[in-house]
């Protein structure tokens, strides 16, 4: 619950610079060993596994907000569903509690989770920005304040179609 809040109510930038300050091998590291790699974001051409080690750290700083709505949303479904006169009936049927929840309880309680993850979708997407500058990654919306600085608005008009049309294709997944 706690780190459900924590990363709902902080920023992802907050939340990206303690992943580095925890994260990061050093001598004053919390963890000696270091879950970030010295050097910061690998090439995927120069070394897959060094590439995928370091974009964990981002892709999770990156979805925490997501996942903490998620747990949240998935937790209060899970007990309003509990109530209901169909689950009382295959608990008494004699269903294991294990059985109620994978038949019955979760494919009600997915739906409203799925949707909610679609409609947080420009928020991932506004994540990702912020995480490609905290973290240093190479990607396309890192054209954006060079864009904004020079005035180069069809970049950003592009980026914001490109969005928009991933957007609208997430949701239509999604319904």
């Amino acid at each position: 619950q706690l780190a459900a809040l924590l990363a709902l109510c902080a920023p992802v930038y907050v939340l990206g610079m303690a992943s580095i300050l925890l994260f990061k091998p050093g001598i004053d590291a919390p963890f000696p060993f270091g879950i970030l790699p010295y050097h910061g974001y690998v090439p995927l051409t120069e070394n897959p596994l060094k590439w995928l080690h370091s974009l964990v750290v981002p892709w999770v700083v990156a979805g925490a907000p997501l996942a903490a709505v998620c747990l949240r949303m998935t937790r209060a479904s899970i007990a309003e569903i509990r109530g209901e006169d169909f689950i009382r009936t295959a608990t008494a049927k004699g269903l294991s509690p294990t059985a109620v929840t994978a038949r019955h309880v979760v494919p009600v309680a997915l739906p409203p989770v799925v949707s909610l993850a679609g409609a947080y979708t420009p928020l991932l997407i506004g994540n990702v920005i912020l995480i490609e500058k905290v973290f240093d990654v190479p990607g396309v919306y890192q054209l954006i304040p060079t864009a904004l600085d020079v005035g180069n608005y069809p970049i950003i008009q592009g980026l914001v179609i490109v969005t928009a049309v991933f957007v609208v294709i997430v949701n239509g997944l999604v319904d």
